[in-house]
């Protein structure tokens, strides 16, 4: 399900919603979709909305997850919506009706309690294979790794994404590196993200000797 059209935008949102089977309807999760120029980098939680906002979300949510219900849908949907410049709130231009990234990320908030917190994925293309457990080496060594003492530092949340299989007919490792960047403030966001990124670069461009 799809709208088409042109606004100018001041947010991107995504809330995701459960029916139940007997159709009560719950929004557990609200994120604001961050985009470099047209293309979709990560989402942060939680957003930066009033109460107000926040609340005529769940009330859409309510009318959205109602209706679905009604023409036979239960379970799991995920609702892409913005806020156009003029704060007129346009509550459906997508629906998902299943588990996406986005869905499984909205359950770490209850999960690690009073963070800022921001997914952040990259397409990675190196000149040897890297699994799961040398990608979180290789973060610890820099310092970026989650560590529960602090609550702070950066989550690998996926590993059958990552480049350990050889590209058909090709030399390199392509995969995609899935992330969730966690402090309690912002600005350490913003730093971790800067580390990540240079990182990301450096491993990419790393010869194999």
């Amino acid at each position: 399900m799809a709208r088409r059209g042109w606004y100018e935008k001041k947010a991107d949102l995504n809330y995701q919603i459960y029916i139940s089977p007997h159709g009560s309807v719950e929004m557990f999760s609200l994120k604001q979709q961050v985009l470099r120029d047209t293309v979709y980098i990560g989402s942060k939680i939680p957003v930066d909305l009033s109460p107000e906002i926040i609340e005529k979300y769940r009330g859409y949510a309510k009318q959205i997850g109602s209706y679905l219900y009604r023409i036979g849908y239960t379970g799991v949907a995920g609702i892409d919506s913005i806020i156009t410049m003029d704060d007129t709130i346009i509550p459906i231009i997508e629906i998902n009706g299943r588990f996406t990234l986005s869905t499984y990320i909205s359950f770490m908030e209850p999960i690690l309690h009073d963070v800022k917190l921001f997914s952040r994925y990259f397409k990675w293309i190196l000149d040897k294979p890297c699994d799961f457990t040398e990608v979180c080496s290789l973060l610890r060594q820099e310092g970026l790794l989650y560590d529960p003492a602090t609550r702070e530092g950066i989550v690998v949340y996926t590993s059958g994404t990552l480049p350990t299989q050889q590209d058909e007919g090709g030399s390199s490792y392509t995969g995609r590196l899935f992330t969730l960047l966690v402090s309690k403030d912002w600005a350490n966001i913003e730093a971790l993200n800067f580390g990540l990124e240079h990182f990301i670069d450096r491993l990419s461009n790393r010869i194999t000797v």
